[in-house]
């Protein structure tokens, strides 16, 4: 399922991980590789009208954005899919 808002559920994630806690995504999104991204940027419309699915979203940038820390990250599928864990960038104020 792809959000509307793509760094909302990241953003969440931050928001409720615990103290020290580590967040595991798995999304696909844009390829290492720049004919291919020529290629799911063609055909986006077409996917997201059938599928409800953006493929080529830029998944690093999107975590990056919600306030999240890369840990550790692999792609595969000719770097279409992501493998991360992240934590929180900050200590979030609980308090609120």
């Amino acid at each position: 399922m792809t959000p509307r808002l793509p760094s909302h559920p990241p953003q969440e994630a931050s928001r409720v991980c615990k103290p020290g806690g580590r967040i595991l995504l798995l999304e696909h999104g844009r390829a290492k590789y720049g004919w291919l991204n020529s290629i799911l940027d063609r055909d986006a419309a077409k996917h997201k009208a059938r599928w409800a699915c953006n493929w080529n979203l830029d998944i690093e940038g999107i975590v990056r954005d919600a306030g999240l820390r890369i840990v550790s990250q692999s792609r595969w599928h000719f770097g279409t899919t992501y493998v991360i864990i992240a934590e929180p960038a900050a200590v979030p104020d609980r308090r609120q």
